[in-house]
């Protein structure tokens, strides 16, 4: 497993961190995949053995709407930072597989990620459900699992590998709206509000 410097662990999760919030297999086997990349080409690209990140997005199955987004917002990001040289000099090759929204067809996915692909960070699938069974194979890997896909505030306490962008878990999601409303004059809050949200299949 190649080692990836502090620093740009740092750099590399405050930029997919910034991804992630613009956005929120085959059935014959894991071997049929193909990753999507997002480096395809640029104007300068930078030079030098690629960083990888990589990670799963259920695009097809039940998450397809919502990772569809993900997926762009991956794409933008690495497209970008390549455009302006790279991390540290150093292209970004982004690798992500589609993990059907299946729990354990991601499990497999992020072995292959982390055994084959050999990548330096790992990006988290979407949903909680899919995130559980792939957090231990990132801590028996002891590798950095940037989550921007799901909340799950036990999921975040009992693992000492994954970082999130999420400012909110599930017993308080919509805390937000009530803090922007508590900022608003009186005469301009407004008396009653509706929330729609949705649950993992």
């Amino acid at each position: 497993m190649r080692s990836l410097p502090g620093p740009l662990v740092v750099v590399v999760m405050t930029m997919a961190s910034a991804c992630a919030g613009a956005a929120e297999m085959s059935s014959a086997g894991v071997s049929d995949v193909a990753p999507r990349s997002a480096i395809e080409s640029a104007a300068s690209m930078p030079e030098g053995e690629p960083i990888l990140v990589g990670g799963t997005l259920g695009l097809t199955g039940a998450f397809a709407g919502p990772t569809a987004a993900s997926m762009a917002a991956y794409e933008h990001w690495t497209a970008n930072v390549n455009a302006e040289g790279g991390l540290l000099g150093r292209p970004v090759e982004l690798v992500i597989y589609d993990d059907m929204s299946d729990p354990a067809t991601a499990r497999d996915l992020y072995q292959r990620l982390i055994e084959q692909d050999q990548v330096d960070l790992l990006l988290a699938p979407y949903g909680a459900a899919i995130g559980q069974a792939v957090l231990p194979l990132a801590a028996r890997h002891e590798m950095v699992l940037f989550n921007g896909g799901f909340a799950g505030l036990e999921l975040f306490r009992g693992s000492e590998w994954m970082i999130g962008a999420p400012t909110y878990q599930e017993p308080d999601v919509a805390r937000g709206v009530f803090e922007l409303i508590d900022t608003l004059p009186p005469h301009r809050r407004p008396q009653r509000i509706g929330i729609a949200t949705a649950r993992d299949p």
